[in-house]
């Protein structure tokens, strides 16, 4: 039901759209056209006779080759016909009636008529039809005017959608708020009648809203009956000779309804105006006819005219704008109709114009002496468009950029920057408190657009590179950049090759600073009203603010981005996300190859800054992928640290419901996860306990106890040396991270982490020599030759002369060992009978091979 309604209203506007196209002005002509076949048939018949029959289809009767030509010929047209058809051009309504009226007039005059005759084909399927009919059909489909009729192409709104620079009134709201004065000025003139023309200048910059302003003033005009509203568009005239006689062409157009004679008058009235152009032959001619017969002076033709336009009771108001895009002598002539040569009564002149540049314009001319005096003779009436305010433009912008087809997560991102960056007052408050840094750059959007042109051209430019860049740069140095591009065009490319930015190798070599004597080059360029905006934007792309994404422009490896619309060597945040969406082991296995790829600065510049996920399971995932992407000496184990740790009253609201008891099975299903070595398990673990050792109280309102974590702490631990680890270190410092208390400043572990490590090093004699080769250290840093002992050996082993009786009976194959070995038990003894003193070696070989063991561990 619907598709049928679809079909019906598609075939009710074709056919408004085909019949609208038909002019009644043809049925006077078909009439007279029918009129002529009646009262000409005879002579016609004859003129046929003469030009068609005797010399060329007497000679078709019985001929192979005439029926084959007429039956080519009919094939070409209907080839032609349907071809035209399926380009879906129809043929209008007009020649189908024109069509129609000479095949009836054929058939009516010609071919029914029994003492006229046609020479018919001989074979064929068109046998006994007539060669006329043939081409007369043949003609009419070649000849026929064909025509498309769809509705014009209309697009909704999109992401994509790019913005014409028609001032229409209905293509955005009133963005300069001069409605009501263009209305009030529209009552003055409704309320206005003259003897003579009155011109009204509407001065304003280029760019300022003069076409705004005009359109606004127009459409109130129009609503009232007595105004007759036309456009003269001098700037569309090729020729300056041609301005005045196209401006009295449209002239008496637009007058012809109100009166059929006036065409005439006015096309007499011109020419005689244009007779200065003429050539001197011409000019002598007319004098000679002037003497023999009487013509009207040029002053009787303007009265003539004059009073036609009084009798309209008609008040004509002609719209002129683009002036600012005329020559001086174009100008001159279009000031010349207003002053001069169309000063008719109740006519005026609404005419939009730059007053510097037609100032300018005129000087150049030499034709005046006072340019601007002169212009105030013209102009009756001087409206100097009002200030207006800018804070509306951010709503504007977001119009059209915020289309409806636009994902929701975009929508905010560009919103939130367009008011970081404008002066909008209804969130100015909530701002200020929220993002301080932007505070100082509140009004930089609104010093960068100065109209609405400069807006639509912004936002067409930020479309396109918003399309290929919005997963990739800084939404608000995106922004910035194209307010720079659309404001400047010089500094844009300033900024693309470089020529003032260098890198700030004072604070950090990968950022970008101003190249003060470059910038100061350019800068003595630029227009003064526009340096202290350009300069704001400039430093606003060069600031490290914090709710930029990493990919802020200040960085030198993101330049490219903005200026090659290519990452290189960056990853996609796009592919990132997209990533993020699967399972932890395609993730891992993603990180890892960006890694191994040399893209693993870029992945960490990434990761460092993900604050937020949607939902508790996409937190735990990403925790876990950070915990098995682990390796010494990386930043991975951190990144997880920051986010659970330091976060992790925010995380209780946001993923956990404000509840302690989820939170706790959070951390414990993460404690549990084999997939991750228990080493960094614990590591996880390890900073809550700090938390509770330095401030007790925190037990009490963290969402895990710290008898929790002792005991997982503890157990990962235990598994650990289970695997027969072989990384000494690695070992020692997993023992460190078990719970510990302070007694008489000193740190004592839990007691069964250190049985349970004692065992480990007594059971295993590869474990024991590796924490052998850790037991001797330096007494401070730098080594000033003096060393002392692993400070937990006693908590180890509880009683040190165990140790040494193990490391006595030891089986060393090392040699580097066994000299260890023997150092270790020469010094063992009177370490700890002097009371853990610091102590140096004597013998000189020991000492050399102690330093550099030392260095090498």
């Amino acid at each position: 039901m619907k598709s049928e309604n679809k079909i019906c209203k598609a075939a009710k506007s074709w056919f408004k759209l085909y019949t609208n196209d038909f002019k009644k002005s043809l049925l006077y002509w078909l009439g007279s056209l029918f009129g002529v076949f009646y009262l000409l048939q005879i002579p016609i018949k004859k003129g046929i006779n003469v030009l068609w029959i005797n010399p060329i289809a007497s000679y078709c009767l019985n001929n192979a080759g005439a029926d084959t030509a007429f039956y080519l010929l009919l094939l070409f047209s209907l080839v032609c016909f349907v071809y035209r058809l399926y380009k879906i051009l129809i043929p209008t309504l007009n020649s189908v009636l024109l069509g129609i009226v000479l095949v009836l007039g054929y058939k009516i005059f010609f071919l029914d008529d029994s003492t006229y005759s046609f020479y018919e084909f001989s074979s064929g399927i068109l046998k006994n039809c007539s060669y006329a009919s043939v081409l007369l059909l043949s003609t009419l489909l070649i000849g026929l005017t064909y025509k498309s009729y769809r509705n014009p192409l209309i697009k909704i709104p999109s992401i994509q959608s790019l913005l014409d620079d028609a001032p229409f009134i209905g293509s955005y709201s009133d963005g300069y708020g001069r409605t009501k004065y263009a209305n009030s000025i529209a009552n003055h003139i409704n309320s206005t009648s003259s003897s003579i023309s009155m011109a009204i200048g509407i001065v304003g910059d280029w760019g300022s809203g003069k076409s705004d302003f005009l359109s606004r003033l127009k459409s109130t005009l129009k609503k009232n009956s007595e105004n007759i509203i036309f456009d003269f568009n001098p700037w569309r005239v090729n020729k300056t000779d041609a301005i005045i006689e196209e401006f009295f062409r449209a002239l008496s157009k637009i007058l012809k309804p109100y009166n059929q004679t006036i065409t005439n008058l006015i096309n007499d009235y011109s020419n005689r105006i244009l007779k200065t152009a003429k050539e001197t032959h011409l000019r002598v001619f007319d004098l000679l006819i002037g003497e023999w017969f009487h013509e009207e002076g040029i002053q009787e033709k303007y009265d003539t005219i004059n009073d036609a336009i009084k009798a309209t009771a008609k008040r004509v108001v002609i719209f002129i704008d683009d002036v600012d895009r005329l020559s001086g002598k174009e100008v001159m002539e279009v000031l010349r109709i207003i002053r001069n040569t169309a000063s008719f009564a109740n006519t005026f002149f609404i005419v939009g114009i730059d007053h510097n540049y037609i100032v300018d314009v005129l000087k150049n001319t030499k034709d005046f002496s006072n340019e601007a005096e002169y212009l105030k003779k013209v102009f009756q009436l001087t409206i100097t468009l009002p200030a207006f305010k800018k804070d509306g433009f951010i709503n504007e912008i977001e119009k059209i950029l915020l289309t409806p087809d636009m994902v929701i997560k975009y929508r905010g991102q560009i919103s939130l920057a367009l008011r970081r960056l404008g002066n909008d007052v209804d969130n100015e408050i909530t701002l200020a408190s929220a993002f301080p840094p932007a505070i100082f750059y509140e009004h930089l959007l609104e010093k960068m657009i100065d109209n609405i042109r400069d807006l639509k051209r912004f936002c067409n430019s930020f479309k396109i590179v918003f399309d290929i860049l919005k997963e990739e740069a800084d939404i608000h140095d995106l922004i910035v950049l194209e307010l720079i591009r659309n404001k400047n065009i010089e500094v844009y490319n300033a900024i693309r090759n470089r020529s003032i930015l260098s890198l700030d190798f004072m604070n950090s070599s990968n950022k970008f600073k101003i190249d003060e004597n470059q910038w100061g080059n350019l800068k003595a360029t630029i227009a003064d009203k526009d340096k202290d905006c350009l300069q704001s934007a400039i430093e606003y792309l060069l600031k490290d603010e914090p709710y930029k994404n990493q990919r802020r422009f200040v960085y030198a490896q993101n330049f490219y981005i903005y200026f090659s619309y290519q990452l290189f060597n960056l990853i996609s945040f796009h592919e990132f996300n997209q990533i993020l969406e699967k399972g932890s082991d395609d993730i891992v296995t993603q990180f890892e190859k960006w890694i191994n790829g040399g893209q693993g600065k870029e992945l960490q510049n990434i990761i460092s800054e993900l604050e937020d996920f949607k939902d508790a399971e996409s937190f735990k995932k990403f925790i876990i992928v950070l915990l098995r992407l682990w390796t010494p000496h990386s930043n991975w184990l951190e990144y997880a640290k920051h986010l659970v740790v330091l976060g992790y009253q925010y995380n209780q609201q946001k993923y956990f419901q404000n509840s302690s008891i989820i939170h706790r099975e959070f951390l414990i299903s993460i404690l549990d996860d084999e997939s991750i070595e228990p080493f960094v398990r614990a590591h996880l673990a390890r900073p809550f306990l700090n938390a509770i050792f330095e401030n007790p109280s925190i037990e009490n309102i963290l969402f895990i106890k710290r008898k929790d974590l002792r005991i997982k702490i503890y157990r990962l631990f235990d598994d650990y040396l289970k695997s027969n680890p072989i990384d000494p270190k690695k070992v020692s410092e997993f023992y460190h991270l078990n719970d510990y208390k302070v007694e008489n400043n000193i740190v004592i572990y839990l007691s069964v982490a250190s049985r349970t490590y004692k065992r480990y090093l007594l059971n295993n004699p590869k474990g024991f020599q590796g924490y052998t080769k850790l037991l001797l250290r330096p007494s401070q840093i730098p080594y000033n030759g003096n060393l002392v002992l692993e400070p937990w050996l006693e908590q180890i082993f509880v009683d040190w002369h165990i140790y040494k009786t193990n490391l006595l009976a030891a089986n060393v194959d090392d040699e580097s060992m066994m000299r260890l070995k023997d150092i270790i038990i020469n010094y063992i003894d009177d370490f700890y009978d002097n009371g853990k003193q610091p102590f140096q070696i004597q013998d000189n070989h020991d000492r050399t091979f102690l330093e550099k063991y030392l260095s090498l561990n």
